[in-house]
């Protein structure tokens, strides 16, 4: 599709399941690309920090959801040899009042998610991964300028195309 659309080398940009999509082509065509921002989207979908486990089985029953759906087509993405931006919304903002209520929402958040951002971060070396805290799901709507600021200090940062070509 890159090539078909005439595209030189583009930064890529995904939300939520859109990560696995991400990690798909960075994965598997990382010369066609210049960087992958994922934007609160590095879930295990679209890494996964165990290689050596082999894919779960599809289930049996009728897959119910799009989650279900992902987890039954059993892609690994274990390496990512592109340059990456990963914003993450960590702890999620969940609109919890109760302080008490909301610091156990937060651990839960952290202890979970958090695991997978750390191990994002740590298993894909080319990955600079940035916590936005109370952030919604939809990060670019509730932290738009810290998205902007993020992504263009990436962009910044990026070789020049003359500079970053693979044989």
């Amino acid at each position: 599709m890159i090539a078909a659309l005439n595209l030189d080398r583009p930064i890529l940009v995904g939300h939520s399941l859109a990560g696995q999509e991400l990690s798909s082509v960075g994965s598997r065509h990382p010369e066609k690309v210049a960087g992958l921002v994922y934007l609160d989207a590095g879930y295990s979908y679209a890494y996964d920090p165990s290689p050596s486990e082999p894919p779960s089985p599809p289930p049996q029953s009728e897959i119910a959801t799009a989650q279900d759906a992902i987890r039954a087509g059993g892609q690994k993405y274990t390496r990512i040899d592109v340059l990456i931006l990963a914003i993450c919304a960590l702890p999620h903002e969940r609109g919890i009042t109760d302080p008490a209520k909301r610091a156990e929402a937060d651990a839960r958040d952290l202890a979970f998610q958090g695991a997978q951002a750390k191990a994002f971060e740590k298993g894909l070396p080319s990955a600079r991964v940035i916590w936005l805290a109370h952030a919604d799901h939809y990060v670019f709507r509730s932290n738009e300028a810290d998205v902007l600021r993020e992504m263009n200090a990436f962009i910044a940062g990026l070789p020049p195309k003359s500079a970053d070509r693979r044989n």
